[in-house]
């Protein structure tokens, strides 16, 4: 078959025109409501959004609420953002959500009071924004006396944790959900103690060697969870030892900081 320079044109214009009927074909802008009532077409325009704290899933579902019936197109990229095709509107719109929830995630500082319940009828010195709890804890049990094993503090994101008493006998771990720099109460949805026995030893053929401090046996004395404000403290609980006489008690506060 001979190919002449004309029917080599031919083909070339038609396949031309094929791709640019595709191109338009492809393409469908998207209507636009403005002020005053006119309707314009606005393209739609593709970026890739990259938040710094907002977990993936809840930025891919801030885009999702923004487009709605305007015709979006909203991809999840996992750890390197989103992509999101929309008009110049829903951009915009979008990038100040991002601005408004894109923050580091709210801490939070927590001091933990560690005291022995007994009936001696001591009170402990304790921080003044703490007494008002222990005088009532001091009115509804039994016990007319506490004693202050240790105490310490936690700051944390949302997940903390801390040792007190002897050898650090003691462990308190905190889990809690909410933002202190708003207002209501913050969900303590975990707050755990552990004790565990302390036995020293001094290793044998060295000497004046420090004693060594060993931990076992650890058992979880408190388990609990509740809500707390911010500059509030509560008595987390309380937990008998000794057959009964003693109690161990916990007061927990949420720093105002």
């Amino acid at each position: 078959m001979v190919t002449t320079n004309r029917s080599r044109a031919g083909a070339r214009t038609l396949l031309s025109l094929l791709m640019l009927l595709a191109m338009t074909l492809s393409y469908v802008p998207t209507v636009d409501a403005q002020e005053g009532g006119v309707v314009t077409a606005q393209e739609q325009v593709l970026r890739v959004y990259n938040p710094r704290f907002l977990h993936p899933d809840n930025a891919v579902a801030l885009a999702y609420q923004l487009c709605g019936q305007s015709g979006c197109e909203v991809s999840s990229m996992g750890d390197q953002g989103v992509m999101l095709r929309a008009v110049p509107r829903v951009h915009a719109e979008y990038e100040m959500l991002l601005l408004e929830r894109d923050v580091p995630p709210a801490t939070q500082e927590f001091r933990v009071i560690l005291l022995r319940a007994d009936q001696s009828g001591n009170m402990p010195d304790v921080p003044a924004d703490a007494r008002p709890a222990l005088e009532d804890l001091r009115d509804m049990l039994a016990y007319t006396g506490f004693e202050m094993i240790d105490s310490g503090w936690l700051r944390t994101s949302g997940f903390g944790s801390t040792t007190l008493g002897e050898a650090g006998s003691f462990s308190v771990q905190l889990m809690f959900a909410g933002d202190p720099r708003q207002d209501g109460a913050l969900l303590i949805e975990e707050f755990e103690l552990v004790h565990s026995q302390v036995f020293w030893e001094t290793p044998e053929g060295e000497g004046d060697t420090v004693p060594r401090a060993h931990l076992a046996d650890p058992k979880r004395v408190l388990n609990s969870q509740f809500g707390i404000h911010v500059g509030e403290t509560v008595v987390v609980g309380t937990s008998r030892a000794n057959g009964g006489n003693e109690a161990l008690v916990v007061l927990l506060t949420a720093l105002d900081r």
